[in-house]
C-alpha cells in the first residue's frame, strides 16, 4: 500500500478501519482554473489505484486464490472543514458504499 503513496500522504489505522489522509497539491491545484475538478480527478486516480491494489487476488497454498473486497468512502474538502467533519463524512460515505453492495468506492466533495 505504501508504494502507492507519496510524502504528501499518510496512512493511519483506527481500529479495524484504515484511514488515509491525502494532500493533493491543494494550494496549487485548487486555486487553478477548474481547480475543484482537477482535485477530484487526482483523488479519483489515487483512490482507484488504492482500491485496485486492495482487491487484487491473493494466491493461497494449494493453488487457491482469495479475492479481498474493499468499501471506500472519500470526502474531499476545500480546507475549511474540520478534520472531524471530513472523517465523519468519509465514514458515512463508506457505509453508503457497504449498503450499496460493497466492493466499490465513492468520492464526494463538500456539499
Amino acid at each position: 500500500m505504501k508504494a502507492l503513496l507519496t510524502d504528501d500522504h499518510s496512512l493511519v489505522r483506527d481500529g479495524i478501519e484504515m484511514l488515509l489522509t491525502i494532500r493533493l497539491g491543494f494550494d496549487s491545484v485548487y486555486h487553478a482554473e477548474n481547480g475543484a475538478q482537477a482535485l477530484a480527478c487526482l483523488a479519483q486516480d489515487l483512490v482507484a489505484r488504492v482500491f485496485n491494489a486492495l482487491i487484487k487476488p491473493i494466491a493461497l497454498e494449494g493453488g487457491a486464490t482469495w479475492a479481498p473486497k474493499a468499501s471506500i468512502g472519500v470526502a474531499l474538502t476545500n480546507g475549511e472543514a474540520t478534520l472531524q467533519d471530513v472523517m465523519n463524512r468519509a465514514d458515512a460515505l463508506m457505509y453508503r458504499v457497504k449498503q450499496g453492495g460493497k466492493n466499490q468506492f465513492i468520492i464526494e466533495g463538500e456539499n
